[in-house]
């Protein structure tokens, strides 16, 4: 009775930590109030519903767009689509772009690392330095691609961007 308890409880703590995970990573869904949030966080925030500004984005069925950039390089877009099957299509596109951008981050550090290993006699110090830097600089990014870029949907709503500028539209 005690293992069906306590395997209970770790499956309710387990359900708990995903909903937690999850919810922070969606960001203010309405437009208005995510752009306002955005700016007082100090963004530049822009922000279009006009079917000519939309088609400058290069996908039909977008209603609404929001963009918003800071000085320290963290970003957001949040695009809502006039269909789910479109939205379901645009963020397809986002998950596989990200993936091919972890992809070839890990690319650079098997390459930089290869350098040092089989030229390491040919290399100067300050070569072998420089490659070193690259990897750790690579290895960086390639976790904050991981842990720290969001990309999600909510129904016809799709979002992608940095968690800080998921969180700073909500206010």
């Amino acid at each position: 009775m005690k293992k069906i308890i306590s395997a209970l409880l770790v499956l309710v703590m387990l359900i708990g930590c995903a909903l937690t995970l999850t919810s922070c990573a969606k960001p203010e869904l309405n437009f208005e109030k995510a752009k306002a949030n955005l700016e007082a966080a100090g963004y530049d925030v822009e922000y279009s519903a006009k079917a000519e500004e939309l088609k400058s984005f290069g996908y039909l069925g977008l209603v609404e767009v929001l963009e918003a950039e800071n000085d320290d390089g963290e970003e957001i877009i949040i695009a809502k689509f006039d269909k789910t099957k479109t939205a379901k299509l645009y963020i397809k596109e986002q998950e596989m772009s990200k993936e091919r951008q972890i992809e070839y981050i890990k690319y650079e550090i098997k390459k930089a690392e290869h350098m040092v290993k089989t030229y390491k006699d040919e290399l100067s110090a300050d070569e072998i330095e420089d490659y070193n830097e690259e990897i750790e600089e690579a290895k960086e990014a390639l976790e904050a691609m991981k842990e720290d870029f969001i990309v999600g949907r909510s129904g016809k709503t799709v979002w992608y961007g940095t968690k800080a500028a998921v969180e700073a539209s909500k206010g």
